[in-house]
């Protein structure tokens, strides 16, 4: 999955939304007015944090989305002092809102608003842009609206091929497992959502194994959280652990890392490369609060530690 030139990356979110975080020093009392001691204002959705990423890193990318409600031009506005370009098409539903609390007892709490719905027009007008649209990679990035059938990235899956574009594919549930239907080149499951998704065995690289039959087209990126990371390649598992560091947020930590992957690996990196890059970035995030993202330098600074060996389970 790499090109000799520099290549063009189409992001596409199409669940936006906008992150509230609360930050208490003491725990929430449930029915009591809990006043917060900080609160911060950041972009919210998967995609959001991962073409701003992928543009730190010096991507050449473009940010498809939905936008329009109260929200919609604070949402674009994080976009724009990226300098990302965008395709952003309006809808009735507008962006949403998301609220997350930090109780100051390592107590984290997300409250998601579930977003749309998608008309049928909203819907054909995005399909239409991502078909004229010009891209070497396709990175389809978050939950789906209502409105739209868990059969729409896969149904992107397939128009990103016929354009001969690679589809990179960050979702989970019922939505993956339509995807992988369409083969997408990578997905990046964490321990949980593969577990979901393959049942059978007994451990993990029995598990990736089946896989490996089950999907052929598909690569995987397996996220262990605290156990670091596996890449399933055509012959070798790839591994790197994590690096220590003090955690203040780990929000957009998987984000960080897969659009860190993705654009080492584009680029011409080495998986082994990719996995050091991307396991440096998400490190950087981490020690970060709330889902504010690292700068370049920060992503870049502890990217020769990353010691990537074969996986031995």
């Amino acid at each position: 999955m790499s090109f000799s030139r520099k290549p063009k990356i189409a992001m596409l979110t199409v669940n936006p939304g906008i992150d509230r975080t609360m930050y208490f020093d003491k725990p929430l009392e449930k029915g009591e007015v809990n006043r917060a001691t900080a609160t911060n204002l950041n972009q919210g959705c998967k995609g959001a944090n991962a073409v701003i990423v992928m543009a730190r890193h010096g991507a050449d990318v473009t940010y498809f989305t939905y936008t329009g409600g109260p929200f919609g031009d604070l949402y674009e506005g994080f976009l724009k002092k990226e300098e990302i370009p965008m395709v952003a098409i309006p809808t009735a539903a507008g962006v949403r809102l998301n609220v997350k609390l930090s109780d100051g007892a390592g107590v984290f709490t997300e409250c998601n608003q579930s977003g749309g719905p998608v008309s049928e027009a909203e819907k054909a007008a995005m399909l239409q842009a991502l078909r004229d649209a010009d891209y070497d990679c396709l990175y389809l990035a978050g939950s789906l609206p209502k409105g739209l059938g868990l059969d729409f990235y896969a149904e992107c899956t397939a128009l990103a091929h016929e354009k001969g574009a690679v589809v990179v594919a960050d979702c989970d549930g019922a939505v993956l497992i339509e995807t992988l239907k369409a083969g997408p080149d990578l997905i990046k499951p964490n321990s949980s959502e593969f577990a979901a998704l393959v049942t059978e065995g007994n451990s993990i690289k029995e598990k990736i194994a089946i896989f490996k039959q089950r999907y052929p087209k598909t690569k995987l990126l397996l996220s262990l959280g605290k156990n670091g990371a596996i890449y399933a390649g055509e012959d070798t598992l790839w591994y790197a652990p994590i690096l220590d560091a003090p955690v203040r947020g780990t929000v957009a930590a998987g984000d960080t890392f897969l659009s860190s992957f993705v654009v080492t690996t584009l680029s011409g990196g080495s998986v082994q490369r990719a996995l050091a890059v991307a396991t440096a970035a998400s490190t950087a995030k981490v020690q970060l609060e709330g889902t504010t993202l690292p700068t370049a330098a920060q992503m870049a600074d502890r990217v020769d530690e990353v010691q990537v060996t074969e996986y031995q389970e």
